[in-house]
């Protein structure tokens, strides 16, 4: 990897229940870390919305899979919108930013190896947000999954904990 790195893939969570300032300060991280002239890649990993209904076979009425659908696009919408903003704030530091709402593969973590692979990535820069006990049993680490998978280097910060 080259030293500051010139291609830098950064995922930020940009969904409605995120704080907009934690992908704030992970670009800027980010964009102290990168090379004058790197490019870096904003992702945000949209992943379908999961219906509330247990054991869901399309019986619920047509109007919640269409709020469902609606709800997608405003998040999907949200998403692109910030993603654009953070790649206006890279632009004022001086490096180049290619902003990208991803659909999920396998996994979220996946996803963010597939963009990083596309992107010819020297390194990945995300947050943990360190979660421990029950809630790391049922939400798993994304950070910990790409700093397994990934072929190339990957720089894990600790991030704000989670609400």
């Amino acid at each position: 990897m080259p030293f500051p790195p010139l291609h830098v893939l950064v995922p930020v969570a940009l969904g409605f229940d995120e704080d907009p300032m934690s992908a704030e300060l992970l670009v800027e991280a980010a964009c102290d870390i990168a090379h004058l002239d790197a490019t870096l890649h904003l992702v945000f990993v949209h992943s379908a919305m999961t219906p509330m209904i247990g054991f869901d076979v399309g019986l619920a009425p047509a109007a919640y899979y269409q709020s469902l659908a609606d709800i997608e696009e405003r998040e999907h919408e949200h998403a692109t919108k910030q993603l654009h903003q953070l790649a206006a704030r890279v632009g004022t530091r001086g490096r180049h930013a290619l902003a990208e709402v991803i659909g999920p593969l396998d996994g979220v973590g996946e996803s963010i190896i597939d963009a990083a692979t596309r992107h010819h990535a020297d390194l990945i820069v995300l947050w943990s947000h360190g979660r421990r006990g029950l809630k790391r049993l049922f939400l798993g680490s994304v950070a910990e999954r790409v700093a397994h998978l990934a072929p190339m280097s990957v720089l894990i910060l600790r991030g704000p904990s989670p609400g």
